[in-house]
């Protein structure tokens, strides 16, 4: 279905059309003339009728821009206040009344019945404008423009390339997302698409890294929350087909929110577990030590000391033989985490760029980590590897022992991918989104 959005220019115009088409009507068809219906009340009402006509045989919407449709509306009632006289008002007041009526509920609802936007009759969303777009327009100097004008526009859901100009970039891409209505117009495919293509585009252009901002979030209205989730979900499967960096630029933190029952969820499993590194300040140190000299010091038996020695002592038990040498000491190391990462892709079956794909891990630090046996990691690097490769508790724990990190529940970061772990959650976005509600440092490149 062919849908057409009009600016301020098209509505100026189509209103005098109406104007124009409604005096004729009104000459021709008797019982109007005889109860005196202003022209612009009957054009309006037949343009609306058409649409609506139109729009359900699924032929074409026409559509107005948000803020010009209520311009439009109060030019066009104006016109009809200066056009209708008191003496038609007191003879067809019924009639120009139910009409006005009509006129006030059919334009709105041409309007909320509109899909996407398809630019036509030469509006062209490349030449620049507010947002994001108007920023890089005024950034990238008229060059960019000029060369924009050459492009003929571009359609909703799709995207063309430019150079940067002077820009600290090689090449700008433009894409033309969708203006959100209610969901139900293929607002979601058009601008699954706009990623889609965009990505096309830039790797077809051998670009190493692309930054996106949250497409249509910003004026075209799409909520934040689904725009994010749209650009995730399509970047990542993208990423798991090809190598690139690809950067997801946040403006508003509110598009970067989690669900408030979630965010209820962890917080209470953080207070179920946290712990709070300042309690051992200077007063708890004060009050434990008054309430230790208030006890009775304990009698220790000979038997219970040495059970406890035998604890202590235990794990030295277990262990290897003393070394003679340090060189013997060194020959007896563990297994590296390099080492321990390799097996465990190997044990899940999963290939190496599967891996640190899932783990939102650069390529080139994966072949760090491959060919360095002795390489450390960061501590968010080994928990996004043991996120991928779905590890259990346990298992992460031992993974972070190899790379000399462990999980404390003093750290707000360790108990929220403890959460996740727990739940059988291995989406390294989604855990994401849960750390930098908590404003913690996030999983992966």
């Amino acid at each position: 279905m062919l849908t057409i959005e009009l600016n301020m220019y098209h509505a100026v115009a189509l209103g005098a059309f109406l104007f124009w088409m409604g005096g004729i009507i009104t000459d021709k068809v008797r019982l109007l003339n005889r109860y005196c219906i202003p022209a612009p009340l009957v054009g309006g009402l037949c343009f609306s009728i058409l649409n609506c006509i139109l729009y359900s045989a699924g032929i074409a919407s026409i559509t107005f821009d948000g803020t010009l449709q209520t311009v439009f509306m109060i030019l066009f009632f104006t016109t009809v206040g200066f056009t209708v006289s008191i003496p038609a008002l007191l003879k067809g007041g019924k009639a120009v009344m139910l009409c006005l009526i009509v006129s006030i509920v059919m334009i709105p609802l041409q309007n909320f019945l509109g899909g996407g936007v398809m630019e036509v009759f030469g509006c062209d969303p490349l030449l620049g404008g507010g947002g994001v777009d108007g920023c890089i327009h005024r950034a990238a100097g008229p060059e960019l423009l000029a060369e924009c004008e050459t492009l003929h526009g571009c359609e909703t859901g799709s995207a063309k390339i430019t150079k940067g100009y002077r820009l600290p970039c090689k090449y700008v891409i433009h894409a033309v997302g969708p203006r959100w209505y209610d969901g139900r117009h293929g607002e979601r495919e058009r601008l699954i698409s706009c990623y889609q293509t965009s990505l096309m585009l830039a790797k077809e252009y051998g670009c190493e890294s692309v930054a996106f901002p949250l497409i249509s979030s910003g004026i075209f209205g799409y909520p934040k929350d689904q725009a994010l989730k749209v650009a995730i979900d399509t970047i990542s499967s993208f990423l798991l087909e090809n190598e690139m960096t690809v950067y997801i630029v946040i403006f508003d933190r509110k598009a970067y929110q989690i669900s408030g029952k979630l965010f209820a969820d962890i917080a209470a499993y953080i207070d179920d577990r946290y712990v709070d590194e300042h309690t051992d300040s200077r007063s708890e140190r004060l009050r434990r030590m008054s309430a230790f000299r208030m006890e009775e010091p304990m009698p220790c038996e000979s038997s219970v000391c040495d059970e406890a020695i035998e604890k202590l002592t235990s794990p030295m038990a277990v262990s290897s033989e003393k070394a003679a040498t340090l060189d013997d000491a060194l020959e007896q190391i563990d297994e590296s985490f390099s080492e321990m990462l390799l097996r465990k892709i190997d044990e899940c079956g999963m290939t190496d760029a599967q891996c640190y794909k899932k783990a939102n891990i650069d390529r080139k630090l994966f072949s760090k980590i491959r060919s360095d046996k002795s390489y450390k990691p960061s501590k968010p690097t080994v928990i996004a590897f043991a996120i991928a490769l779905e590890l259990p508790l346990l298992e992460i724990k031992d993974m972070l022992m190899k790379a000399g990190f462990a999980l404390s529940h003093s750290n707000k970061f360790d108990i929220i991918v403890e959460y996740f772990v727990e739940r059988g959650n291995y989406n390294v976005f989604e855990i994401n989104e849960a750390l930098f509600a908590f404003d913690q440092s996030l999983m992966g490149a």
